[in-house]
């Protein structure tokens, strides 16, 4: 799976760690300045490269890319 991170653009790797946030694909469209629809492209390619068929693979994905929070523990959003 790590190959297939390293893979991801910058833009595809930031989407998907704001799904793994909880926002929809207008927030995340509204915060990064492009429409839902290209968010959904965004999130079509990383299936494509990842493999990943599954919104929960997705946002598993995105809690792996997530930085580490300050408590240590690696792609755990804050509460």
């Amino acid at each position: 799976m790590s190959q297939e991170r390293s893979s991801l653009s910058a833009r595809e790797k930031e989407v998907v760690v704001h799904l793994s946030r909880g926002l929809t694909y207008f927030q995340i469209g509204r915060q990064l300045g492009i429409t839902a629809w290209t968010v959904d492209t965004y999130l079509r390619r990383v299936r494509a490269k990842t493999g990943a068929t599954t919104g929960a693979d997705l946002v598993r994905l995105g809690l792996l890319l997530q930085p580490p929070e300050a408590d240590g523990q690696p792609g755990r959003p804050s509460a």
